[in-house]
């Protein structure tokens, strides 16, 4: 399963160009393990989530970029790790 969230998402787009402020990222009701639940369901071996995409926005902390998930305020006060939520509900749902 291949899943493109991000910027883009919370701006009713399909290209995020960089310029958005960062903190509209704000996935009040974000549940991976529904993602997992859904891969499942659907009988997927595994699931890919884009970590980067247009715009330059990226799902993991980094010191060499300002669009890094630190600067979404608005989803865990820029402290959320979506890809470890991401890795650990695939784990426990479809297994390692």
């Amino acid at each position: 399963m291949f899943l493109s969230f991000g910027m883009a998402t919370f701006h009713d787009m399909q290209w995020a160009t960089g310029h958005e402020d960062p903190a509209t990222f704000a996935p009040d009701k974000l549940d991976c393990g529904q993602w997992a639940d859904v891969a499942r369901e659907a009988g997927m071996n595994y699931a890919v989530l884009t970590v980067k995409h247009t715009g330059e926005w990226c799902l993991w902390r980094g010191d060499t970029t300002t669009h890094g998930v630190q600067s979404f305020t608005n989803y865990n006060n820029g402290k959320g790790d979506m890809i470890r939520d991401f890795v650990d509900a695939l784990c426990l749902v479809i297994g390692s």
